[in-house]
């Protein structure tokens, strides 16, 4: 009997250790088809393997690591968060650096997909420690290229540099074609995104040569950043990458970077054409541009039904940006500092002052990135205002345009019914016989009587909508904008010649604001000219454009006449260097 039990407990513990055995041998084998890139087999093979059967903690902490990473390179739905967390606690642990980065990293790519910024950069700083302490060259590189793609999407450009510039360094350093040819075209839209098309041009041109050794499926995406570089300084060699881009898949960005070239070479049409198509396409890019330019687009030709179809969709695009800029909001930024002050509760107690500045830090970037925040959205809301109120004037612009036009034709077609009438009454006295004349004469003076009815309808609608447009302004002026509000107010004063020796500089900027709200062509026109690097000198070219006189200048801004020549001087020498 002994001898059977202890038969029993042989076996028992040779299925145990053989299953193990299996699980591990399974699962690197899944590891290696990852190593393959081949994902979707990769995944379809973490299915099919059987968590419950998995007995070993490490094995069921390489399972879930490989279920999180394979769902998504494979672009299927995430597992739920209790099968990331179990690897990153079991690595953190028991100190396995290179498997800790992934459970790391692959949850802040699926947080960043999500769109939860905050919590996703506190994952990647934490892969980028992991990744520097295992000395891992591959793993740095992946999680500076992710740092410096969601630098950008919170509109940190500085950041989102010194990444690009970790990443190429590491490229660099391991001579990696493929690495290096996606780290120019980083270091490119980088130096983009500051406004530095000089230093982008260089990099442009230092990614052309490695496009051979870029992923096929990126190959659109690199192509057309080239090509929107190329468009501030060669359109002809732009339009070439542009168009090869979209030869290979239509993308929203690239159909909008062509569109542009089309207008710049003056084919409206066409630009308009591509903008509608790119508006349709089912992708995840922001389509406030577009339907910007497919706004201005259908106010130039009097489309005003699809132009407010465009101006309540504009709304809604940027009331989503809006929502999205949310994710840096106090309350994460606490989120974020609480992790770290529980982190630190593990460390020796000579870490106490670390932990004390860092409080300090966290709550100045906490202030900073509020305060921030709040100038932004009034910013954005602003410009919405100026936009409509701009919109509104140019059609009122128009309209009275055309009412003054229909009045000079009714005024015309009256003299023409006179002459009409008058010919009538000379043909009834002659005694000759002018019947068919006669009435002839009178057909042509009711067809200009129903075209005059028809102008004066033309006259009182416009009229009715000029009034409607008026309305509409001042009550946005006076409900939604109060910067507005007090640029009006600044704004009468100067039509009455009024001084500005009071003034503070918040108030001659609103003053531009404004100006900027109600006339923007000849605002734009001054900015183009000139390029005023003050807002002093801006207040002093818009007087010029209001038509005022150096007399009501001097006595405006309370200058002598010397004053007005120097000023006028310091101007006209800046727009010539310029």
């Amino acid at each position: 009997m002994t001898k059977k039990i202890s038969f029993f407990i042989t076996i028992t513990i040779l299925f145990a250790c053989c299953g193990n055995r299996f699980s591990s041998t399974r699962l690197d084998e899944i590891d290696s088809l990852v190593m393959k890139e081949l994902y979707d087999s990769a995944y379809h093979e973490v299915l099919r393997t059987e968590m419950p059967y998995i007995t070993d903690e490490e094995d069921k902490a390489h399972y879930c690591l490989l279920l999180t990473k394979t769902s998504y390179l494979s672009r299927n739905p995430a597992p739920p968060d209790s099968v990331i967390n179990q690897p990153i606690a079991y690595y953190k642990e028991h100190d396995n650096k290179e498997k800790l980065f992934d459970a790391y990293y692959y949850k802040a790519e699926y947080l960043l997909k999500d769109g939860d910024y905050t919590q996703a950069i506190i994952l990647y700083k934490k892969a980028e420690e992991t990744a520097r302490q295992s000395k891992n060259m591959k793993q740095r590189f992946k999680v500076a290229e992710s740092l410096s793609y969601i630098n950008c999407l919170c509109g940190e450009y500085d950041l989102q540099l010194q990444y690009v510039k970790d990443a190429l360094n590491i490229a660099l350093e391991l001579g990696s074609r493929n690495w290096i040819a996606y780290s120019y075209n980083y270091m490119n839209e980088a130096y983009m995104m500051q406004g530095k098309t000089d230093s982008a041009v260089v990099y442009a041109d230092k990614t052309v040569p490695y496009l051979k050794y870029v992923y096929e499926k990126d190959l659109p995406y690199i192509l057309n950043s080239i090509g929107y570089t190329y468009m501030w300084v060669d359109m002809k060699k732009a339009r070439k990458y542009i168009e090869k881009s979209l030869s290979l898949k239509p993308l929203t960005r690239t159909m909008e970077n062509l569109a542009f070239i089309y207008r710049k070479e003056g084919n409206e049409q066409k630009a308009y054409e591509l903008w509608q198509k790119a508006f349709l396409l089912d992708d995840v890019t922001p389509k406030d541009i577009i339907l910007y330019n497919i706004l201005q687009y259908d106010i130039a030709h009097n489309d005003m039904n699809g132009a407010s179809e465009r101006l309540y969709k504009m709304v809604s695009i940027k009331d989503s940006l809006n929502n999205v800029l949310k994710d840096r909001t106090v309350q994460k930024l606490q989120d974020e500092y609480d992790e770290k002050v529980a982190e630190s509760k593990a460390e020796n107690t000579r870490l106490l002052w670390i932990t004390a500045v860092l409080v300090l830090t966290v709550i100045i970037i906490s202030l900073t990135g509020y305060i921030n925040y709040k100038k932004y959205k009034a910013r954005i809301m602003f410009a919405n205002h100026q936009f409509i109120i701009n919109t509104y004037i140019s059609r009122i612009r128009k309209l009275e345009e055309s009412e003054t036009k229909n009045s000079m034709q009714i005024e015309t077609l009256n003299g023409i019914i006179n002459d009409y009438e008058e010919q009538i009454r000379k043909l009834e006295v002659s005694g000759n016989n002018a019947d068919e004349e006669i009435t002839e004469l009178k057909r042509k003076i009711k067809e200009n009587i129903d075209h005059i009815s028809y102008l004066e309808t033309t006259c009182t609608d416009a009229k009715e909508q000029i009034t409607e447009l008026n309305g509409k302004i001042k009550e946005l002026m006076e409900q939604e904008a109060p910067r507005l509000i007090k640029g009006k107010i600044l704004y009468d004063n100067i039509r009455q010649n009024k001084t500005v020796s009071d003034w503070s500089n918040k108030e001659f900027k609103c003053f531009v604001d404004y100006y900027k709200a109600i006339d923007y062509d000849s605002f734009i026109h001054i900015e183009k000219k000139y390029s005023p690097k003050t807002i002093h000198n801006m207040f002093f070219l818009i007087l010029y454009d209001m038509g005022k006189e150096d007399k009501d200048i001097r006595q405006i801004m309370g200058i002598t006449q010397e004053a007005i020549r120097s000023t006028r001087f310091r101007i006209q020498k800046n727009a010539k260097r310029r």
